[in-house]
Order: structure tokens, then sequence, then C-alpha cells
């Protein structure tokens, strides 16, 4: 009798470790969300690491199968963190580690997985300056030499972010994911528009100002009071959405005390419900320092909103037509832009269907990135 050969035979699903995720919404956990839910997981298993007691979309993705380890903080204790780290990996049996960098002060993942024989360790770059402070500038600098010769693939949200960490010299081996959004949670839906706008006791003939960042010197808010101060001058009815949390948003409340500006600024927090917000506002305004390519300009801009963006923020991000960029030097420059926005047409799937920010199509990428990876 001869042999049956069984084809039947799962292949082993490709195991990827990820960094880079905090406890807090930020544009890196909404981005590894985004493209989570659209991997194919039959084929992919993706778990995360984490420095922080709890991680921000924590239970929906071990919901999904993933798996969360927690780890010391690395500025505590960087032995402990690395033996952890080691262990993790000695006893995952990863393929793939995945770090997710909004600096390069901390390199420590990727050559941790180096030194275990990860074969495949993608380096992805999501921002375009260095955060405050002189010994995380000074360690980015010595660092980004470091991580072209130990990463074996380069990864950015943007053609700038990618520059920024890698250098021009690997730019044709950079590989863009775009900061892509599922259109569908975006789209303009006018009864949202005016249940929320009941929410938040805001009237359907005032002008919604919006912006959504965590409350740190990137995120420019001193700047975004003083584009509404100059508003409110002239629409005294107007009103300012401020999402978020941050070691500076008390300062930023006092401001706006001082300014007396209390009854027309709104501090939401951090809510899990953008999509809905989004629909109440008329304009959206990021006068970033800088960015990678903020994921709350695509979404504001999925939403059909007029986005006005710092200039400091790569051209990357014009996804629609209803998106300018302005100089962070002139608050009244900005209020002459938001208070000349007239009314237009908000459904934007098709642009960005045709402009590759719809996650179902983006989400490709990198499904194929990792489940190619040999």
């Amino acid at each position: 009798m001869s042999k049956v050969h069984n084809n039947s035979e799962k292949t082993p699903k490709k195991r990827v470790l990820v960094f880079g995720m905090s406890n807090l919404l930020g544009g890196v956990e909404t981005y590894m969300l985004n493209y989570y839910n659209h991997l194919d997981r039959s084929k992919i298993q993706v778990d995360f690491v984490t420095m922080y007691p709890t991680m921000y979309f924590e239970k929906e993705v071990e919901a999904k199968g993933a798996k969360v380890y927690h780890v010391t903080e690395v500025k505590k204790n960087p032995q402990k963190f690395i033996s952890e780290i080691k262990s993790i990996l000695l006893n995952g049996n990863y393929d793939i580690v995945h770090i997710n960098m909004l600096s390069a002060a901390n390199i420590l993942p990727v050559t941790i997985a180096k030194s275990m024989g990860v074969k495949k360790i993608f380096v992805h770059s999501h921002n375009a300056n260095t955060p405050n402070g002189l010994l995380r500038k000074v360690m980015h600098q010595w660092n980004k030499r470091k991580i072209v010769r130990l990463a074996t693939d380069y990864l950015a949200c943007s053609r700038k972010a990618g520059t920024w960490l890698f250098g021009e010299q690997l730019e044709d081996q950079l590989v863009i994911i775009p900061n892509a959004v599922e259109i569908d949670q975006f789209k303009f839906d006018s009864d949202i528009r005016s249940e929320v706008r009941k929410e938040l006791k805001i009237d359907e003939d005032q002008l919604v100002i919006g912006h959504v960042g965590a409350f740190r010197e990137q995120k420019n808010h001193d700047f975004l009071i003083d584009i509404f101060a100059a508003i409110h001058k002239r629409n005294d009815k107007a009103v300012l959405i401020l999402v978020g949390q941050g070691e500076l948003q008390e300062k930023i409340q006092n401001k706006v005390k001082q300014l007396n500006l209390e009854d027309n600024i709104k501090f939401l927090g951090v809510r899990q419900d953008s999509n809905r917000l989004y629909q109440v506002m008329d304009v959206f305004v990021l006068p970033s320092l800088f960015e990678g390519l903020p994921v709350v300009g695509v979404e504001a801009q999925a939403a059909g909103l007029p986005l006005i963006v710092s200039d400091q923020v790569t051209s990357e991000l014009e996804i629609t037509s209803n998106c300018q960029f302005l100089t962070i030097d002139d608050p009244e420059l900005w209020a002459d832009a938001v208070l000349a926005i007239e009314p237009s047409d908000r459904d934007m799937s098709e642009v960005f269907s045709k402009n590759g920010y719809d996650i179902d199509v983006a989400s490709r990428i990198l499904n194929d990135l990792y489940c190619e990876s040999k």
C-alpha cells in the first residue's frame, strides 16, 4: 500500500512582537490598533511589549488573541529590562520584532533583538523631530547611525519621518505604511452631529473648532489658544473642543482662565469616540511644532473636515483639497483662515481610497511584510 502524504498541515503562524505601545492614546497606539484589526490573524500572531502597568487597547487586543507583556521601565532598571526582553524573545520564538519609534533615544529593543538572533527587525519611524530634552537629542543622533546597520527593514508613516530617522541614503529601501483609517467610522453623519452637539450643549449655529492631541509641547496648545482668542474676538459664540490629556494641560487651562475663555473652550479628556466628535466640528486645527504624519489629521479629513495645519508638518498629510498649511508665527492669520471656511461636501470615501488611506487597502502592505518575511 502506498503511503498517503498529509498536505493539510497548517503553515505555522508568523510570530511578531511589537514594541512602542504606551498607556495613553496616541498616534502609535491608534496606528497599531487600526492595522492589528485588519491583519490576517489566521496567519500572523502579534504580541505586544509595554513598560506601563496597562497598555492602551490592552483588553481589546487580548480578546482577539494577542499576548501583552509588561516589563520594567528601562529608566528605572535597565538591566532588569534587558533580562526581561531576552526572556520574552527566548521563549516566544518570534520571527519578527517590530519597534515603533518617536525618537532613537532608546534602541535597546533593537540591540537586544539583534543579539538574540531575531531574523527580522522592523524599525518604524512615527516622527519627524526629537521631543525636548538635551540628553534625548544627543542619544537620538548617536543611535541613528546604529539603527541603520542593526535593523533589517525600515518603515515610516511618511517619507519625511523616514528620512529623519534613517537618512536619505536608505530612501530606496524605505517602506511607507500610511496612517490609514477605517473610512466608514468617520463618514459624516448629520444625525450624529446633532446628537453630540446636544450632549456637549453646543447650538447648531455655533462654529466649532476641534483639536485632538496630547497636551505636550509638540502639539503647540499655547499657540492654539492664541488662535482661538483671535477667533473669539470676531465670533464670541465660537467653541473650541480639546480632546486629550498630558503634562501641560493644567498650564493651558490656566491660560484659558486668564483669557476668560472657559465658557467657550471644552476640555474633553481622552475619548474613544473621536469619530463621533469629528462630526460636531466645522474645522480641525493642528498647529504642531513637528509631526511624522499625524493620525488625527488623517481622521479629520476622513470626516470631511477642512484641515488647517502647521507648515512644519509634512505635505504628505494633504489627502483632500480641504487642507491648508500655515506658518506658526501669527495667530491672526490662522483666525482669518478658520473664519473664511465655507461649508462643503464632507463625503471623502472616494478620495481616501484613491490616495491609499483606506485601511482595508493599506493594511495589505504590513500584512504582506509580515507574511513574506524569511
